[in-house]
């Protein structure tokens, strides 16, 4: 096998090419748009298959703008602004990093998507950098060259597919994105999981990557001897990547294997729709359309790898023109109640023991013969050999089809942003990244535990602890604590991404405990009000978590004692807790009672 990876990171910083917010928004949709995209052509003149293919679809895409996420950039109705610095200078520390050759001047170019993941049919991006013969990943198995570096916008968050058209979020469009290609040098899944592991802490490592769900993603190339290139995009989950690339590995040599037991055969498609509009499950479809593939039976149900047959692959092709998938009679019919449906329909058209029948069902005639065209034309390439294509990675490991590979004829230049001059000067004051090991060498130098240091060593907020250390008389194991300990336990407990609050928060935060007027178990009730409203300050929210003064506890404490006679010290202390909520300290409550029982 050979393996290639192009890594994608969003950067921290504001979108790309105008000041809009680059984090991804939660806010009430202000107003929506509907657009149709058209294809156009290349530099070389001619329009790209993958931009034919989503042309064929005939889509229209309705797009939501949440509150000041978006403007008229992202809407394609006024043009680019200047390239954001901070994206563009973490581009290219991550180039002089990995050793790059990093071009005089970075042109802007237009690739064009018209899946309606970007509202002007194209994607604004840029080679920062091309890989030279130092620019390497270190793995177990040798080293991986690395090809190049893009910075780009990021694409429309899908928030609801149709067979009619897609919804998109606009508050993603634009957000900054680094892109890191490697040449195809990886050998085993395992050396896809180091390589990709190293780019991703590098990127961490620069202390502007993004965290949370789809913040970094791998698209990941797989090609084995005899099969072809097939690109599977959208991976998230890292410690999964070796099973992907095992699962497309197998897929490719169970098609190579299939076509070595297929002779010459000849599809027929047909209109079925007679046999089936009284059925349960298709009586409100206008047409149904049958393929007949002669010599199939039970070859359908064949495995791939682990979790794709032959059946489900090819339903892929037919779900990409917008129906819901296919049927075919090598599935358990009674499921459906469509037993006697396929009977009558393969009597009908005298098909033999080993023909097997699929049919494809929906409202619109173009709509399902557009799909059984699909399926037609993918069920002979299976006599013919393993096509290239665009897939998307699925949760279980696997991957479906999407769309043909795309080739060079869907890039052009964008003429509404200037050329970018790098001089000597700019690169000279781009900061270098430091090592790992470095980081790693500092924070045991703080008495921090293993897991606090497993945490802050890759995180963004390594120079806020720097900056706390520094400034407050606080233990370096409490700042770790509330940067990293404390956020997940509040996304795990209140379901809150801690990730929507700023440095200024934190810093808030921090000076408050140092001076007492807070306690640490109010932080994580706190930190989930903030997520709730990010433009307050944590002062706003004070009044209802300030520390209680040693009279005022003492006084609660009296309270409780008097009207509950007889209790152990752990009883009292639930009592007192739930009356001051996070407004003492538990171990101070709990000394106080002591004191007071005696």
């Amino acid at each position: 096998m050979k393996c290639g990876l192009e890594i994608h990171q969003r950067i921290c910083s504001n979108k790309l090419f105008c000041n809009c917010d680059g984090t991804m928004s939660d806010e009430e949709v202000v107003r929506k748009f509907k657009r149709i995209l058209h294809p156009a052509v290349g530099e070389t003149g001619e329009l790209d298959r993958a931009v034919v293919f989503e042309n064929l679809r005939k889509k229209e895409f309705t797009y939501l703008v949440k509150g000041d996420s978006a403007c008229l950039v992202e809407s394609d109705s006024e043009p680019p602004h200047r390239v954001n610095s901070e994206a563009l200078k973490t581009a290219l520390r991550v180039a002089k990093h990995l050793e790059m050759f990093i071009p005089d001047e970075l042109h802007v170019m237009r690739k064009t998507v018209i899946d309606g993941s970007n509202t002007g049919g194209f994607q604004r991006t840029m080679v920062v950098g091309l890989g030279t013969d130092k620019s390497v990943i270190p793995t177990s198995e040798g080293e991986v060259r690395v090809k190049d570096l893009e910075l780009e916008e990021e694409s429309a968050r899908i928030i609801k597919r149709g067979s009619k058209g897609t919804t998109y979020d606009l508050s993603g469009l634009g957000v900054p994105l680094i892109e890191i290609g490697t040449h195809p040098d990886i050998k085993s899944p395992e050396q896809a999981y180091e390589a990709a592991r190293y780019l991703g802490e590098l990127l961490r490592l620069t202390g502007r990557a993004q965290r949370g769900i789809g913040s970094i993603r791998q698209d990941v190339n797989v090609s084995v001897r005899g099969g072809a290139r097939v690109e599977i995009k959208g991976f998230q989950e890292l410690s999964d990547l070796p099973q992907l690339v095992k699962n497309e590995v197998e897929r490719q040599e169970s098609l190579i294997a299939l076509k070595k037991e297929l002779t010459g055969y000849k599809l027929r498609r047909v209109n079925v729709t007679e046999f089936f509009e009284e059925s349960r499950m298709f009586k409100k479809k206008k047409l149904v359309m049958g393929l007949v593939l002669p010599g199939f039976k039970g070859l359908f149900k064949r495995k791939l790898n682990p979790v794709k047959t032959l059946g489900s692959e090819l339903a892929d092709y037919a779900r990409a023109y917008g129906v819901k998938g296919l049927m075919h009679d090598d599935e358990d019919l009674k499921k459906y109640e469509l037993t006697t449906e396929f009977s009558e329909a393969r009597n009908e058209l005298g098909l033999k023991g080993d023909d097997l029948l699929l049919v494809i069902a929906g409202d619109e005639d173009e709509t399902v013969n557009n799909a059984v065209k699909a399926v037609m034309d993918r069920a002979y390439l299976l006599n013919d050999e393993v096509p290239e294509e665009t897939r998307v990675a699925s949760k279980d490991a696997a991957s479906v089809y999407a769309r043909p590979l795309p080739g060079g004829a869907r890039m052009y230049p964008e003429t509404d942003v200037p050329h970018i001059r790098i001089t000597k000067k700019l690169l000279r004051d781009v900061p270098g990244i430091e090592s790992k090991e470095e980081r790693l060498k500092e924070l045991k130098g703080h008495d921090l535990t293993k897991a606090l240091i497993k945490e802050l060593v890759l995180s963004p907020r390594l120079g806020l602890f720097r900056e706390l250390v520094n400034e407050l008389n606080l233990e370096p194991v409490r700042i770790a604590r509330l940067l990293v300990t404390i956020p997940k336990e509040v996304k795990k407990r209140y379901a809150k991404d801690v990730n929507i609050l700023s440095e200024e928060h934190f810093r808030e935060l921090a000076s408050l405990l140092y001076k007492d007027e807070l306690v640490w178990g109010a932080v994580p009730e706190i930190m989930s009000d903030l997520c709730d409203s990010p433009e307050l300050k944590v002062t706003d929210l004070l009044g209802e978590y300030r520390v209680l003064s040693d009279k005022d506890l003492k006084n609660i404490i009296k309270e409780v004692i008097a009207d509950n006679k007889g209790l152990s010290v752990k009883q009292y202390m639930g009592l007192v807790m739930s009356r001051v909520g996070g407004r003492a300290e538990g171990s101070k409550v709990n000394k106080l009672v002591k004191e007071m029982i005696k």
